[in-house]
C-alpha cells in the first residue's frame, strides 16, 4: 500500500495530431486502417510504468468524444449503438484488447447505419422526382433544374442517383411517364389529339406525334385505331 501510495497518478493522454488521425480514419478509413490506428492509441495504455499509475481516463474520454463527433457528423445518434453513458460504459472495461473491440464495433455499427441511412434518404428523394413527375408532368417547362430548386438539392446530384439507383435519365423518365399517360387518353377518351399533346406537356402536337411514334412505334392515330 505504502508503494502504491508513494506513486504519482499520470493520466494517459494523446496528443492532437493522433486525435486528428483517428477522427480522419473514423470517416474515411478502411477496417484495417481503424484496428491499427486503435492499437496506435491504446497501446499506451497498456504499458506498464513502476513509477506511476497509469490513468486512462482522459485518454477515455477523448475517444469518446471523437466517437459523439463522428456520429453527429452523420447525423446519428451515439445512443442507439451504445446504451448508457458512453465514457461510464468504456471505462468497465479492465483489459486494453476488450476495448479495442468495443470502440471498433461501435464505429462499425455507426458506419453501417450511416450506410442504411444514407439509402433510405437516396431513395426518399427518388420518390420525390417520381411524385413531382407525376404532379407535373402536364407543365410543358417541367425539368431536372426546376425539381432541383424544387427539392433544393444539385442537378448533378439528382442525375446520379437516377443513374445509380435506377439505371435511367430524368428525361427518358419524364418521355415514359408522359407517353403512358398518352396511351390512356387514347385509348379511352375521343378527345383530340392536339388536346391529348398539350395535356401531357407537349405545345407542338407535331412533336408529340414524332415523340410518341418514337416510342411505341406507332402515330397517335394508329394507336387508337388499333386500339
Amino acid at each position: 500500500y505504502d508503494d502504491i501510495e508513494e506513486k504519482e497518478r499520470k493520466q494517459i493522454v494523446i496528443n492532437e495530431s493522433d486525435l486528428n488521425e483517428f477522427e480522419y480514419i473514423l470517416k474515411y478509413g478502411e477496417k484495417k486502417d481503424i484496428k491499427e490506428n486503435l492499437d496506435k492509441i491504446l497501446n499506451t495504455a497498456s504499458k506498464e510504468d513502476e513509477d506511476y499509475i497509469l490513468d486512462p481516463q482522459l485518454l477515455i474520454i477523448k475517444i469518446a468524444n471523437s466517437l459523439i463527433n463522428f456520429a453527429s457528423s452523420i447525423n446519428a445518434n451515439i445512443s442507439d449503438i451504445i446504451s448508457g453513458r458512453i465514457v461510464e460504459e468504456m471505462l468497465t472495461f479492465k483489459d486494453v484488447k476488450d476495448l479495442k473491440e468495443f470502440i471498433y464495433n461501435a464505429i462499425i455499427k455507426l458506419r453501417n447505419n450511416n450506410i442504411k441511412s444514407q439509402i433510405n434518404r437516396n431513395e426518399k428523394v427518388i420518390e420525390d422526382i417520381y411524385k413531382y413527375i407525376e404532379q407535373n408532368y402536364e407543365n410543358p417547362n417541367i425539368s431536372l433544374e426546376s425539381i432541383s430548386d424544387e427539392l433544393n438539392i444539385s442537378i448533378s446530384y439528382l442525375s446520379m442517383l437516377l443513374k445509380k439507383l435506377r439505371g435511367v435519365t430524368f428525361n427518358k423518365e419524364l418521355i415514359k411517364y408522359r407517353m403512358e399517360k398518352a396511351k390512356g387518353l387514347l385509348k379511352y377518351s375521343n378527345e383530340k389529339v392536339i388536346i391529348i399533346s398539350k395535356q401531357c406537356g407537349y405545345n407542338e402536337v407535331y412533336y408529340f406525334s414524332h415523340s410518341f411514334k418514337k416510342y411505341t412505334g406507332l402515330s397517335p392515330k394508329e394507336f387508337r385505331k388499333d386500339a
